[in-house]
């Protein structure tokens, strides 16, 4: 599943939380670029408080901007990555780890929109590979994702996925890699997400 930073942490925030709580086996990619930019430039979620380039907050709205990867930390995401669409390399390598991870994947894409925020053109200097390994401790995690500029690309978070619920496996439901490629086969995009990701983005 494929959105924004507005959709995605404003008008779809509630679901976005409960997705993660409830470990949908589903990867979550976000294109964030801080802005409404298919609505004329108004402050997001994620947008800096003193942006002042909307004329409906002329002096910035004040509020501290949305941290997604920590949201979803909290809110039980099993696999947490950030990415930028400047590396289109690395980034389908996160794409592919968050497919094949079988509970839910949230994969925050760090995506300038030079038309609101010509400032983000520096992304492609500031943008830097995260220090330290992947971990599963949620407190480690935790540190380092409050503690980051929010620029830090790399697996975020990352544990073992948590096991089906007994409700589901009694109800005799296929296993979740099963589903998923059945639906993108029938969308005509490919059997196997790995592989078109990797040709799509190579």
């Amino acid at each position: 599943m494929v959105g924004g930073d507005g959709d995605g942490f404003s008008i779809g925030g509630n679901h976005f939380i409960h997705a993660c709580r409830r470990n949908l086996d589903l990867t979550y990619i976000v294109m964030d670029n801080q802005v409404y930019g298919m609505t004329k430039g108004q402050a997001s979620p994620t947008t800096p408080p003193n942006w002042s380039g909307s004329r409906l907050t002329p002096h910035g709205t004040g509020l501290p901007g949305f941290n997604p990867a920590a949201i979803a930390l909290a809110a039980g995401a099993g696999l947490i990555a950030r990415g930028f669409s400047g590396d289109p390399g690395g980034l389908t390598e996160l794409l592919v780890q968050g497919i094949e991870y079988p509970g839910f994947a949230f994969i925050h894409v760090l995506s300038p929109c030079v038309t609101y925020h010509p400032e983000q053109r520096a992304w492609k200097q500031t943008v830097h590979e995260q220090t330290g390994a992947t971990t599963a401790d949620p407190l480690l995690a935790a540190q380092r994702l409050q503690q980051g500029d929010q620029l830090a690309t790399g697996m975020c978070s990352g544990r073992h996925p948590l096991p089906d619920p007994p409700h589901r496996l009694a109800e005799g439901r296929s296993p979740p890699t099963s589903w998923r490629l059945g639906f993108l086969s029938r969308i005509k995009i490919d059997s196997d997400p790995v592989k078109y990701c990797r040709r799509r983005y190579a």
